[in-house]
Parts: C-alpha cells; structure tokens; sequence
C-alpha cells in the first residue's frame, strides 16, 4: 500500500509538472503568437494550479514571500476600488498580477518538489526557440521609423527583447551546471552556442537597448565568475575540445550570419546613439519618472489607483519604471510592501550567495536579479506575467537544492 502511494505520488509530480511546462510555452509563445486563445492560457493555468494542488493532497503550501505577495494585492485592490478613475484598467492589471500569483504557487511547489528548476528553464527556452522560428521565417513585424522588429502587431518590440533577454540567461544557467558537472557533449555545447546567438540576433532585431545591454552584461558576468573558474578544472583535453568547438561554431556563425547581423544593428546602433545625445524618447522617459513621483506628492497615502498613473500622466501612459509606477499607483502604503518584498529578493540573493560562495547557482542567481532590477527601472514588471514569472524565481532559486549534481567552482 506504501509502495502504490509513493508511485502515486510520483505520478501527480510528474503531471503538475508536464501541464506547468505547458503553460509555461504556450503563454510564452503560442499565445503571443495568436495559436492560441487567451481564453485557453486561463484554462492551462487553471489546471496547473488543479494539479498542484492535487499533487500535494488538496494542501495549499504558500511560502512567505507568497504571502507578501497576497497582501500587496489585496492593498493595491483596496486602493484602486477607493481611490481609481478607471477601475476597469485596475481591475486588468490587478488580473495580471492574480495570473502572475498562481503561477508563482505552482512553480514553488514544482520546483520544491522535484529539487530542480530546470524543468522552467528548459520551457523557457522552448518558448524562445518558437518564437525565433517564428520571426525567422516570417520576418516578423516592423515597427515604427527605425524599422524595429517584433514577432506580431501585438507585441512591443522591448517585451521580445526582454524576453529573449531573460532566455540568454537560461541557457547559460543550464550550461555552466553541465560543464560542472562534466555533463556537457559537443552536441549540447553547439546547440547552446546556436541558441545564445539566435536570441541575439532577435535582441538586436528588436533595437531593444534594455535588453542587448543587459545580454552582454549576462555573457561576461558569466565568462568572467562563473565559467573562468570552472575552464580551470577541466582536463587539457577537455579544454581543447570545448575551445576548439567554440571556435569553429562561431566561425560559422560569423561567416553564414555575419552580414545579416551587421544589416540588423543598424536600428540597434542607432537607438545606442540616442543614448548619448537629447532624443525626445529618453527626455520624455526621464520626464516620466519625475511626474510619477510628482503625482505620488499630490496622493501620498494610497495613490491614485492600480494602472491609474496614465491618466495623469503628460505622455497619456505608464510610467516605464516599476520603482515610481507602484508609489504613484499604490502610494507609500503599497509602496512599503512592495519594497519589503524587493529587500526580501535581494536579502535572499545574497544571502545565497555568501552560504554558496563560488556555487554555479548562487553566481548565475546574482547575475539574474541585477538584471531584473535594472530592467525594473525601465519597465513595469506588474503589467506582464512574464517578468512576475522570472520575478518569482529569484525566490525560488535559494530555495531549492541541487547540491547533488552542483559543487563549488572553487574546490
């Protein structure tokens, strides 16, 4: 009887894994994509949540950071309900955020109860692969006078960017863990290789400068903490094979894909030029910031309402930045608890961190959440499941073990 309720067990593990690797690519691909309905993305993500639950025996198990996470709802509902002109663009907002909690519950439940993220990680890439198959073939869509590309009219070109940003930082993820741990063959070598530069290559298609800023960042935080100590203790043969693949990856890459790559980085070139010179997009995004922070003066206790800055706002949207969106939406009450669960994220990074110096986890970890705080200066994470998705990660990341199949770079 012990033994049929451990394969059960297992069974439903397996199952609230398999649907939240589901969602995870079809709300990240096939619905952007128009595949698939919207109406369908709630259903998977309902049953995600189902088959958690189930998993666990009908226990809902919410972690602290969760908890904190249901009091700024609550508190930004309360508020938007009080103090909100449009209601209905609070309400959409605050819908995004519940999507963004529940998911947050299963990927904690999954990732706790089968010791690993990567069964995430390996979604995430997934989605990113289609979506780059996607732009590829069909040459996705321009937008605007730079000639910027997204995968559809619906889509910004900055949240592709960001996007395949974030899959950059996956696949290193998954790369340094199997060089540590002397798992990695030429095939899966060469597929990462591919996969860094496709995702690239889409960044600088995008013209985001967010995202290309932080991708380059993301490679030599990597070479330089985490794969210089590791290259140190593989074998003299060992590093002849991995440089030599490297090498003529690259030499292919440059030599089929060179020109298109330099085609693409004219928009991206000239976007980086604008950063070092007054154009109207970075005056009106500083501006922004200053009025956010001016309309959180005039409504300092609750705000002025979820997704509610806009219509203050001179630019007529949001303000671009998460740090002065929510004390403008939510006042300092709201603001608080959003800055508490910020120190949270950030205490337990480095925290992590110091216990697991040198850990392959712990550096690609730190890489991750200064990435995600300095997107958050230029995006509003609330408004989009998928940064609450790699938002609730950074969480995550300490809790789960993985010391098996992960040593210390230094021993």
């Amino acid at each position: 009887m012990m033994q049929y309720s451990q394969k059960s067990s297992n069974q439903l593990a397996k199952y609230a894994k398999w649907s939240a690797c589901l969602y995870v690519v079809v709300s990240r691909a096939l619905v952007p994509l128009g595949f698939v309905s919207g109406r369908m993305q709630s259903v998977l993500l309902l049953f995600a949540v189902l088959m958690t639950v189930y998993m666990d025996r009908w226990m809902v198990r919410i972690p602290s950071f969760l908890y904190v996470e249901i009091v700024f709802i609550a508190i930004t509902s309360a508020s938007s309900l009080m103090f909100a002109k449009s209601l209905s663009w609070s309400i959409t907002a605050i819908q995004t955020m519940i999507y963004g909690l529940l998911f947050g519950y299963v990927l904690f439940r999954v990732s706790i109860v089968h010791n690993s993220i990567d069964w995430f990680i390996n979604s995430w890439i997934i989605a990113a692969i289609i979506m780059c198959g996607y732009v590829f073939f069909t040459g996705g869509y321009s937008v605007g006078r730079l000639v910027r590309v997204s995968a559809n009219e619906g889509m910004n070109s900055n949240t592709l960017g960001v996007f395949m940003m974030f899959a950059v930082w996956a696949v290193l993820y998954l790369l340094s863990k199997r060089i540590l741990a002397k798992r990695v063959s030429v095939p899966i070598l060469v597929g990462g290789l591919v996969s860094i530069t496709a995702f690239l290559y889409i960044i600088i298609e995008t013209g985001s400068r967010k995202s290309f800023l932080a991708s380059v960042f993301l490679l030599l935080f990597w070479i330089v903490f985490a794969m210089r100590p590791v290259f140190r203790r593989l074998s003299f043969n060992q590093k002849l094979t991995t440089i030599s693949v490297i090498i003529v990856v690259l030499t292919y890459i440059v030599l089929r894909f060179g020109t298109a790559f330099l085609t693409s980085a004219d928009t991206l070139r000239v976007r980086m030029q604008m950063m070092s010179s007054e154009n109207l997009s970075d005056m009106n995004r500083i501006e922004m910031v200053k009025d956010a922070f001016g309309v959180f003066k005039s409504h300092p206790i609750f705000g002025v309402g979820w997704n509610n800055y806009r219509l203050y706002s001179f630019a007529g949207t949001y303000s671009h930045c998460s740090y002065v969106e929510v004390l403008a939406c939510t006042g300092i009450i709201g603001a608080s608890i959003f800055y508490y669960w910020l120190y949270i994220a950030v205490r337990n990074a480095v925290k992590f961190f110091r216990e697991k110096k040198r850990n392959i986890v712990s550096i690609n970890l730190m890489a991750l959440v200064l990435v995600f705080l300095f997107i958050n200066l230029v995006q509003i994470m609330f408004y989009n499941t998928y940064l609450l998705m790699i938002w609730h990660l950074v969480f995550i990341i300490p809790l789960v073990q993985e010391d098996k199949i992960i040593e210390n770079v230094d021993e």
